[in-house]
């Protein structure tokens, strides 16, 4: 069951930290950001396969920049995903 969280607001220059663990069944984890439901990150970015180990925690940190959002994952691995819409804040 997905978590949706609502008007939170998240700045240039902040990093979200989000917390959890996935079920026995889960296969993959999305993401997304922006300032409504139909005003997402737009395009879907990939890689590798699912990091995180069914059962377990899982800690990701995702640090805004003007340029990108740096996803870093359990396993050390950092994702790179552009700020496509170069917005300063997002809800």
């Amino acid at each position: 069951m997905p978590t949706i969280i609502w008007n939170m607001s998240f700045k240039l220059g902040q990093t979200l930290t989000i917390t959890g663990i996935p079920n026995s069944e889960a296969t993959h984890f999305v993401i997304n950001v922006g300032n409504s439901e139909d005003d997402l990150w737009c395009e879907e970015h990939r890689e590798g396969g699912f990091p995180f180990n069914q059962g377990e925690e899982f800690k990701i940190n995702i640090t805004f920049t003007k340029e990108q959002f740096l996803v870093a994952l359990p396993d050390g691995l950092v994702i790179h995903f552009p700020n496509r819409q170069r917005d300063e804040n997002y809800k």
